[in-house]
């Protein structure tokens, strides 16, 4: 802002200032007026009775009638908050926010029993504790992308005393892996943050070298969910 924008904006302020003094002035003048225009009317009353009082008489309401109109909106004016653009001072554009029509996606299902998966087969969790926007199908494991952005999934793991290798897998390709070793109910978990397209695929496979190398018990579960989305 140079000096020409702030002087404008000096002298704008002025003016209003001005005008709120005026309105002040006027309000009080008209207040004033009302109280000497009762004070007549009241010692005009007892004169009533004469024809020569009622056309004055109709004057004086009528003008009263009219100031209280005038002096209501007077009012108003002096209660209304002073507003001063700026707007043709800004080089900036306002700024527009729009609220996202994003379908959101998220999911948690676990094991409803215990399970020996087979090597490169498709985990497949079947009790779904939660599934907002239907992206996760339990019949066979797999979620489905429904629009571009940055997604989070998570895999806990926990063995039937068993060893087992299980991945995170994108179309085939590994993300991220957890193990769980030999001995009842050991568990692990692991987490992948990363940008998928609409139609994209993620699923947990078991990538252990014999099928007697897996066991997962049914506290076993997948999380996923849209952290923020393109649109």
């Amino acid at each position: 802002m140079n000096i020409q924008q702030e002087k404008q904006i000096l002298s704008n302020i002025k003016s209003i200032e001005i005008q709120e003094k005026k309105i002040k002035r006027s309000d009080d003048d008209f207040r004033r007026l009302r109280r000497e225009l009762k004070h007549m009317k009241k010692k005009c009353k007892p004169f009533s009775n004469f024809p020569a009082y009622k056309e004055p008489q109709q004057t004086i309401n009528s003008f009263v009638a009219k100031e209280s109109t005038i002096g209501q909106r007077q009012s108003k004016l002096s209660q209304r908050p002073l507003q001063l653009n700026l707007s043709q001072f800004s080089n900036e554009s306002p700024i527009q926010t729009k609220r996202s029509s994003t379908t959101p996606q998220f999911f948690t299902a676990e094991n409803s029993h215990n399970i020996y998966p087979l090597p490169n087969q498709i985990v497949r969790f079947d009790h779904v504790v939660t599934n907002v926007g239907q992206g996760y199908n339990p019949t066979n494991g797999i979620f489905t992308v429904d629009s571009n952005g940055v997604y989070v999934f998570h895999l806990q793991i926990r063995s039937t005393n068993k060893k087992c290798l299980v991945e995170i897998m994108k179309a085939g390709s590994r993300l991220v892996s957890t193990w769980s070793g030999l001995g009842d109910h050991l568990s692990d978990s692991t987490m992948v943050i990363l940008h998928l397209e609409n139609g994209d695929k993620v699923w947990i496979e078991d990538t252990s070298y014999r099928s007697y190398d897996c066991g997962i018990d049914d506290l076993s579960s997948f999380s996923g969910f849209l952290l923020r989305s393109d649109a």
